[in-house]
């Protein structure tokens, strides 16, 4: 894609940002940037600095919307879905979510010079220590030797479910010297044959059949939850949550308050239990400050500091202040039920130590204009003259106007046309305006002023630069349609954000941004820990049901 980066090379204010980075000036002020003229400047920038990027924006739309346009201009760019701060025993997020999840922390560590793009959320959550998930990390190939008790003792602390026949990620199993398991990171699972102690042959096999594949050279235990403790860890752990039981339950019972003092002591006997019988259980993160007296952030899973973008910082800090508002309530109104534990109002950063964890990288703040933000107040900036592209709406003569515009002014000019027999037929009727283009299936490294190039991809909008004559025409704007986002939109090409239940009928399709397209089933109260909320209840064609708190409404679309 170094062809799509040369022009932006004859622009001042590009130059101009990238010396600013060298020099070390921070925060740096990027404004006038939107759409896809933002995610061309990241990924450009990105591959100048020749370092780790995480760019943050203020919620998983937007963060999964810049995505899907850099992965037009790289492969090394990863998505992280958030997961909620969850204070009920239910699971807080999907198999799905939770593997995706697992694959950025894992490419974090293992030094790609990659692209992370998240929402703030990600940003205020606690992790473990990273030393903690490369000790369960491991690594075999043929020809090591191994302890299999220790393999098995492994495969439980990261988080494995022991099963007889491996049939979805995050389990194993051991029969005589065959160790099948399914790494949460992985879209095969894999099967070692040991010889006595020995690796004698390592092969990915098919869930369906149970036949072994394609040989592989290694394969990799990878932990299968974000969070691992030991037995050790879980009697301290325990320790601490019974004493701050006890300590509450005294203090209810000082209140008078015999059903929130019941209430506890039947959740601490339901907490010992599970702690008996397994080393995980449901809602077990939400105890993580019980865990672990130090907890890190996100950043400190990178070899090599990244440089951070923070989009739009303005609406970032609100969405810090909400989600921070939002759980502390929640907590309360629990807590004075006697549902959760005082340390669990930990769960979250607090906004002061979220700012701050940013703060400490060397900072790019992204603006459509220019603002100066407390907390992110720039020591530079720079302002960019970008402009979106108007639809076309299936009209080619309107294209062909601007192209012959841009080819009087000398510009270079890219069509990128969804797919290759769009691109072909756009190239054909062009020739037959009589203007000279061609079609290309790989991106020419070099564009040169009046010529018209056409090639197969797609991005959310285009966009012009005036100042270095240069214009992208995304295939939305010849034909009139979005590109088609896998998870963001309705079967019919067409989403709309509801903004009340009313708006809503039994039988919708809805949107989910994070587990797709399904079925409106209604409202429903569900009680969990004693907490009556109410939820929109969502089917799948698989016949998974998901249960969303009518507070995350924004999170679907109809």
């Amino acid at each position: 894609m170094n062809g799509l980066i040369k022009p932006l090379y004859e622009m001042n204010e590009f130059n101009l940002l990238l010396s600013d980075i060298k020099k070390g000036l921070n925060p740096v002020a990027v404004n006038g940037l939107s759409g896809s003229s933002k995610s061309h400047i990241v990924y450009s920038v990105y591959d100048s600095v020749n370092k780790p990027v995480m760019l943050i924006t203020y919620n998983d739309m937007e963060a999964k919307t810049i995505y899907e346009d850099l992965c037009f201009f790289t492969d090394k760019v990863y998505y992280l879905p958030s997961r909620e701060a969850m204070l009920y025993d239910i699971e807080a997020v999907s198999w799905d979510i939770a593997s995706e999840r697992l694959k950025v922390i894992n490419g974090i560590m293992e030094g790609d010079n990659c692209i992370v793009v998240t929402s703030v959320d990600n940003i205020a959550q606690r992790y473990i220590d990273p030393n903690i998930v490369r000790k369960y990390s491991l690594k075999f190939k043929v020809g090591d030797v191994v302890n299999l008790s220790d393999i098995i003792n492994t495969f439980i602390i990261a988080g494995y479910e022991r099963v007889d026949i491996v049939e979805g990620k995050g389990q194993f199993s051991i029969r005589g010297g065959i160790i099948d398991f399914f790494p949460m990171i992985c879209d095969k699972p894999y099967r070692m044959e040991l010889f006595d102690v020995e690796i004698d042959s390592i092969r990915q096999f098919d869930v369906l059949s149970q036949r072994s594949t394609e040989k592989v050279n290694y394969a990799q235990i990878f932990p299968a939850r974000e969070m691992i403790v030991s037995r050790e860890t879980i009697q301290k752990a325990y320790e601490k949550i019974k004493n701050d039981a006890e300590s509450q339950i005294k203090n209810f019972r000082s209140k008078k308050n015999k059903e929130a003092e019941s209430r506890l002591r039947t959740r601490m006997g339901n907490i010992a239990e599970k702690l008996k019988e397994s080393i995980y259980f449901e809602g077990i993160d939400s105890f993580f400050p019980y865990f672990y007296s130090r907890s890190f952030t996100l950043f400190d899973f990178f070899k090599d500091k990244p440089l951070v973008m923070v989009d739009e910082p303005q609406r970032v800090i609100q969405r810090i202040d909400t989600q921070s508002f939002e759980f502390q309530e929640l907590y309360k109104t629990m807590l004075e039920k006697g549902n959760v534990m005082p340390l669990q109002g930990e769960l979250l950063y607090p906004k002061g130590e979220v700012l701050g964890s940013i703060r400490e990288n060397k900072l790019l703040t992204l603006n459509l204009f220019p603002k100066n933000v407390e907390n992110f107040r720039p020591v530079t900036a720079v302002n960019f003259y970008a402009v979106s592209i108007h639809s076309y709406d299936g009209k080619i003569e309107l294209l062909i106007e601007d192209i012959k515009d841009w080819k009087l002014k000398k510009y270079k000019v890219v069509i990128l046309s969804g797919t290759p027999a769009k691109g072909r037929m756009i190239a054909e009727t062009l020739r037959e305006k009589g203007i000279e283009t061609a079609y290309y299936d790989v991106y020419p490294e070099d564009i040169l002023p009046e010529q018209i190039i056409i090639t197969n991809g797609a991005i959310s909008e285009g966009f012009e630069y005036p100042a270095i004559h240069f214009a992208v025409v995304s295939d939305r704007e010849i034909f009139g349609e979005k590109k088609h986002r896998r998870r963001f939109m309705s079967q019919s090409g067409v989403s709309s954000k509801i903004k009340n239940f009313t708006d809503l009928k039994i039988g919708d399709y809805v949107v989910h941004v994070n587990h797709g397209i399904g079925i409106f089933q209604g409202i429903r109260q569900l009680t969990v820990d004693g907490i009556k909320r109410d939820y929109l209840d969502i089917r799948y064609a698989s016949g998974d049901k998901l249960y969303v708190p009518v507070e995350q409404l924004d999170l679907v679309q109809k």
